[in-house]
């Protein structure tokens, strides 16, 4: 049973990493979703050890959060999804500014 938990953790890592850039692809790049899920796959194979690094840093993270009565892990979102965000810019090299808002 022990060895079926290990299989079953190691494969959703596995999932995770290559699915990671999934639904931001749908929504910057406007990218139906098989589309999208092979972008992803593409580029986390392409830096796998970036991402696969990414992800156990922020289950570190979130596991450490939710042994504080997961009022830790209300602090380790924000982050996690920040560091996704710019993961994804890295990745991908999004080097476009927004325009500035309006000036009333």
């Amino acid at each position: 049973t022990i060895t079926v938990f290990v299989v079953i953790i190691f494969m959703s890592i596995v999932i995770g990493v290559l699915f990671a850039f999934t639904y931001p692809l749908i929504v910057d790049r406007r990218l139906s979703g098989m589309n999208a899920v092979k972008m992803s796959i593409k580029a986390a194979m392409a830096n796998l050890g970036g991402v696969l690094g990414l992800m156990l840093l922020i289950m570190g993270m979130g596991f450490v959060g939710m042994l504080f009565c997961y009022v830790g892990a209300i602090f380790v979102m924000p982050i996690s999804f920040a560091a996704w965000s710019i993961a994804y810019r890295q990745v991908f090299s999004v080097r476009e500014v927004p325009p500035a808002p309006p000036v009333f």
